[in-house]
């Protein structure tokens, strides 16, 4: 697969790609961080407050701030609920249980959660509506969801194709401050900041450059704050 071909594939074929270019392992908590930025992505109708709480332990799991024991009760309390009789309720219990359900971390169930948002999303949207759309505007639907997927795939793992490495001297105390603070508050309007503050270290990187200037959508996970931070 070249780069062009990554860029213009599917989300789930996208995530194949990654697949083939990282060890599972080393990219587990930016695959459970995807799979919690897909779930922030939802419509309104289908984030239930019980889907963004099991989303908030696993993002506080993964930074080994929550331990097993208080993730394995979230889990329970997911698979007690049951599925409600509307089509977002059901895609809340979905999410609920590619997110926390379907016990070790693997590709597999990052492609399952990115094929779902995109399948529950146009049910919700047509639930919503109350009207029979055409296949054109469903199809439109569809791939604004895929788009936006793919976006924040980049946004998390960067481009495989061109991978960065982070001089040290750009990390001054000034940058990794105001990383940390995107970081810890989800304050993604300070990319643009943090982009100054690296250049001002000496970072020209186009890449990092345009990534922390760019529209987004940009989530924690984001490659360039995790290259700041030294995260994995």
């Amino acid at each position: 697969m070249t780069e062009a071909e990554w860029r213009s594939s599917t989300p789930n074929q996208m995530v194949e790609g990654l697949s083939k270019f990282f060890e599972q392992i080393e990219q587990q908590r930016k695959g459970r961080l995807f799979q919690c930025a897909i779930v922030r992505h939802l419509d309104e109708g289908i984030r239930t407050k019980l889907l963004l709480n099991a989303v908030e332990a696993v993002e506080k799991h993964v930074d080994g701030e929550l331990l097993d024991a208080k993730l394995e009760q979230y889990r329970k309390r997911i698979q007690r609920r049951r599925a409600g009789p509307t089509s977002a309720e059901r895609a809340s219990s979905y999410f609920a249980y590619g997110l926390l359900g379907t016990g070790k971390w693997s590709w597999a169930s990052v492609r399952y959660m990115a094929s779902q948002f995109v399948v529950r999303s146009i049910d919700n949207d047509l639930e919503l509506d109350r009207i029979r759309k055409s296949h054109e505007a469903i199809a439109d639907q569809r791939n604004n969801y895929r788009d936006h997927l793919k976006r924040l795939l980049i946004c998390i793992f960067g481009n495989p194709f061109r991978p960065v490495v982070f001089d040290p001297a750009w990390l001054t105390s000034t940058a990794r401050g105001i990383a940390h603070g995107i970081y810890d508050e989800r304050a993604f309007d300070r990319l643009p900041i943090l982009a100054d503050a690296l250049q001002d270290a000496g970072c020209e990187n186009d890449d990092i450059l345009s990534h922390c200037r760019g529209e987004g959508p940009h989530v924690r996970g984001c490659w360039v704050v995790d290259g700041v931070l030294g995260k994995v």
